[in-house]
């Protein structure tokens, strides 16, 4: 939904009752680092992105 309307959504709720406890609510972990400026990826750079998920670059390369 965040893709499709851009972050532009409006959500409503309406609560209907209470019912039994179904397990714990699974996290959503997916999602994407991207790059806010086309250049070359520094060490310096990739290495404060580290803690906010895997990389799949190297220094060095080209991101757009």
């Amino acid at each position: 939904m965040l893709n499709e309307t851009k972050g532009k959504a409006i959500i409503t709720q309406e609560f209907i009752g209470y019912e039994p406890h179904k397990g714990k609510i699974v996290k959503n972990n997916k999602g994407a680092i991207i790059s806010m400026t086309d250049g070359i990826a520094t060490e310096y750079g990739l290495k404060a992105c580290e803690k906010f998920g895997q990389l799949f670059i190297r220094p060095g390369q080209r991101v757009f």
